[in-house]
């Protein structure tokens, strides 16, 4: 009786024992559409190879300049303008001083934190610019 019982005991402590742990999934990224954004745009049907810079402030603000930051860039130099986010369509306008004007669509990945599939162009057209990507940088 006392080997059935210490059986017993075993097989219930080998069972309990190695009951596995659920370990919580982490929680998913998610970017905000703030922040500030490094990314290339090309002309026309072109790679993407000239380096800008976008500063999206909340409010529907944005600021936009050529090379890798804006802070090294003179204020003469820069571009401002307002944007849009309805769902994952990202638009927007902006004017350099002078007065050249650029419009834009792309579409936001808020998981991966990109701006992908962008066109731009002249005045209020959307397309006729020219291709751009940017990933957000902080």
């Amino acid at each position: 009786m006392k080997k059935l019982m210490l059986v017993a005991v075993l097989f219930t402590a080998m069972f309990t024992s190695c009951k596995k742990e659920s370990t919580p999934a982490p929680a998913a990224i998610v970017y905000p559409i703030e922040g500030t954004w490094n990314g290339f745009y090309g002309s026309g049907t072109g790679a993407q190879t000239y380096d800008y810079t976008m500063l999206v402030e909340a409010g529907g603000i944005i600021t936009v300049a050529n090379g890798a930051t804006i802070s090294g860039v003179p204020a003469s130099a820069r571009a401002t303008g307002t944007y849009t986010l309805v769902g994952n369509v990202f638009n927007g306008k902006y004017t350099y001083p002078g007065p050249s004007s650029y419009s834009f669509t792309a579409t936001f990945n808020s998981a991966t934190g990109k701006l992908e599939n962008g066109t731009w162009g002249s005045g209020t057209n959307l397309t006729n610019g020219g291709l751009w990507y940017m990933n957000r940088k902080n």
